[in-house]
């Protein structure tokens, strides 16, 4: 590693210490807190933001911390660190797939390195920019190279969030004419997915936050795969307010994307209007 060697080292460590803490909670328990009209936050959430938080500010004081749990906080350098330290808290909750945790640092105008954890699974995935995407198991062992498919692809599986239901998402299939892959929580665990190969198209329809998809995309644009809006726009980060991806997102692998996300766009709105 180069560049950003003691960032990604401390990451990497920061997300396995958070994963161990993850499955202690799920095997003693945990308090289950409602954040607003419509979201959930666990004790897990809150114990997982507080050891992210602290590790990073222990070593790098000067950076500023945008987490899901506790906002914005301003650092006297340009570097900023997006952190979700429990995506997919609903599956945690319910003991399904799809809880990872997120750590991604931004800085220079750009994402520089991202860290995604599978607690469950004992994995760890990262990316440097321009040093490709890696997985391990959380000792460090038996590291792989994450790399998308790059041949043609003539029947695309598409990954969709549980939040879209399986009749919507078989007439969005159907309409591209695509295959139905995995439905799962977790943006972060979806594009894992893409970049293990059980899937090619991750689809989705409603607004995501920064924290949501910084680290994961890192790793799957490291990993060869290519990502955007719906209408096709470019992915960015506001990282001082707003800290949403309003247009949706789609990520491809082994595609070309600019006509995969044509087509997904036209099916999507006649699903949208046949309702």
């Amino acid at each position: 590693m180069t560049g950003f060697a003691s960032e990604s080292a401390l990451a990497i460590r920061l997300a396995v210490e958070a994963s161990k803490l993850i499955r202690e909670a799920a095997e003693t328990g945990f308090e289950c807190i409602r954040k607003g009209s419509d979201d959930l936050v666990t004790s897990a959430d809150l114990a997982v933001d507080a050891l992210l938080s602290a590790g990073i500010a222990a070593q790098f004081p000067e950076d500023g911390l945008l987490t899901e749990e506790s906002g914005w906080t301003a650092g006297s350098s340009d570097r900023v660190w997006i952190i979700d330290p429990l995506d997919g808290t609903r599956a945690f909750a319910r003991g399904e797939p799809g809880t990872c945790v997120h750590l991604a640092l931004h800085c220079d105008g750009a994402l520089q390195l991202g860290v995604v954890a599978d607690p469950m699974g004992g994995r760890v995935a990262w990316a440097l920019r321009g040093e490709g995407a890696w997985e391990s198991d959380e000792d460090g062992r038996a590291i792989m190279p994450l790399r998308v498919s790059r041949g043609r692809i003539s029947s695309p599986r598409l990954v969709t969030s549980l939040s879209m239901s399986a009749a919507r998402r078989d007439a969005l299939v159907s309409a591209c004419g695509w295959i139905a892959g995995p439905r799962v929580r977790g943006a972060g665990y979806k594009m894992l997915t893409i970049c293990r190969g059980e899937g090619d198209v991750y689809f989705s329809e409603h607004p995501l936050h920064v924290w949501d998809t910084a680290a994961p995309l890192m790793i799957a644009w490291e990993a060869g795969a290519s990502a955007s809006e719906l209408s096709g726009a470019e992915i960015t980060f506001p990282l001082t307010s707003g800290w949403r991806h309003d247009g949706g997102l789609v990520v491809t692998a082994g595609l070309e994307h600019a006509p995969t996300v044509a087509r997904l766009e036209e099916a999507w709105s006649a699903v949208q209007a046949g309702r």
